[in-house]
């Protein structure tokens, strides 16, 4: 068994006196006992890894890696591989998978927190996340959303520009209100249409 945590490392800081947020990886053979976590991958100071959820995908990790980016106290969404769930690589450092919103005020502009696992079909792959309409640091409305890749879309490479998605946001009576398209330089995330479904909540930063 493995089990991805929050560790704090490094300079201290003005939120954790124990330093910045890093991922921490921790093993158990019969669940029950767990060994020491250590650090298996982290950010910068100005953008930490948040959290990360991870899962298998053929022969090899994925993880769904949140960045929290501090000047901006808003949170994206990355993709990350590992050959082991030990040693990790962030696709494209600072692209995101999932992007906030452009408009201050939409349903995933402040936060993106994606779901544990995503649902896989021989349609596209879903993947559920919580979205908040504003900074992370304080009151917000919460959404529960979704984006979709088509299937095996995880991530391609070639020259000059990567698209990275196409966004479509829903009403809750399903009509849609816009479209979007999001692209990158060089080799990085790539995928196909990506839709999100709006919900409604509050929650606490």
């Amino acid at each position: 068994w493995v089990g991805i945590t929050r560790l704090h490392s490094g300079t201290p800081f003005h939120r954790h006196p124990l330093g910045q947020r890093t991922v921490g990886l921790t093993e158990s053979a019969d669940f029950l006992h767990w060994t020491r976590a250590v650090e298996v991958l982290w950010g910068e100071p100005d953008n930490q890894t948040y959290s990360m959820q991870i899962f298998r995908c053929g022969d090899i990790y994925l993880g769904l890696l949140m960045i929290i980016r501090l000047a901006e106290d808003r949170v994206h969404c990355e993709l990350t591989w590992s050959p082991d769930a030990l040693k990790w690589e962030r696709i494209d450092p600072g692209t995101p998978l999932i992007a906030n919103a452009s408009t201050r005020g939409d349903y995933d502009w402040g936060c993106v927190y994606a779901a544990s696992n995503p649902i896989v079909s021989q349609d596209n792959i879903r993947i559920y996340y919580g979205g908040s309409n504003d900074l992370h640091g304080g009151w917000r409305a919460g959404a529960l959303c979704l984006a979709t890749l088509r299937p095996d879309g995880w991530a391609g490479y070639g020259t000059g520009r990567c698209r990275t998605g196409r966004n479509r946001h829903y009403n809750p009576a399903g009509v849609p209100q816009q479209a979007k398209a999001d692209g990158g330089r060089s080799a990085g995330v790539g995928a196909g249409n990506s839709y999100r479904c709006r919900g409604q909540g509050t929650g606490n930063g």
